[in-house]
């Protein structure tokens, strides 16, 4: 192997790395927003109920 040839493989191994790390911030940032819409969704869903519900018991129907 030539110092080009190390060299060459040099610079490859860098952008693949950078690539990667490029990659895994995007999915670490979709990962987060994915998150808070879960998060807003849990919060939504146990809302507490309106005054009244659940006071009275319906014994005719």
């Amino acid at each position: 192997m030539d110092s080009t040839t190390i060299a060459g493989a040099a610079v490859a191994a860098q952008t693949a790395q950078t690539r990667l790390f490029a990659q895994m911030g995007m999915l670490k940032q979709q990962n987060e927003a994915e998150m808070a819409i879960v998060d807003m969704l849990a919060e939504a869903a146990s809302a507490p109920l309106p005054e009244g519900v659940g006071t009275k018991l319906d014994r005719m129907a």
